[in-house]
């Protein structure tokens, strides 16, 4: 398919795709995000919590990767964030107490959506 090109928003933020000529590339970074909203939407078990937390941030905040396994340093499995910031190192879950924790993560539980949204809001100040 000589007209199709796959990228990703945060391949295109970080540079990954500047061999790519930018006119090749035609959605701007606003459907770019609606579309990572939208699937973070879809495949997210909890879908009306995570579209409160979107109408909070706003559509131009970064949409969470969904299920996320957080490993060690020994690449181990420690838990599974429901959805994870990567660059701001915040998650949350589903469960009322998670039972891990990981260096530098912060996680937020399922009665502490209003935390977890004050907190991104302050990180991505």
């Amino acid at each position: 398919m000589p007209e199709f090109t796959a990228v990703t928003a945060a391949g295109i933020h970080a540079g990954l795709y500047d061999s790519v000529r930018k006119s090749d590339i035609n959605a701007t970074d606003t459907e770019l995000q609606d579309h990572a909203w939208s699937e973070a939407l879809k495949y997210t078990a909890a879908p009306a919590e995570l579209k409160m937390v979107m109408q909070q941030l706003g559509e131009s905040f970064p949409a969470p990767e969904v299920g996320v396994d957080l490993r060690n340093g020994q690449s181990e499995v420690l838990g599974e964030l429901e959805w994870a910031w990567h660059e701001q190192k915040v998650g949350w879950v589903a469960d009322l107490t998670p039972d891990f924790s990981v260096d530098g993560w912060i996680i937020f539980t399922a009665s502490e959506l209003d935390n977890l949204v004050q907190r991104l809001n302050k990180l991505h100040a």
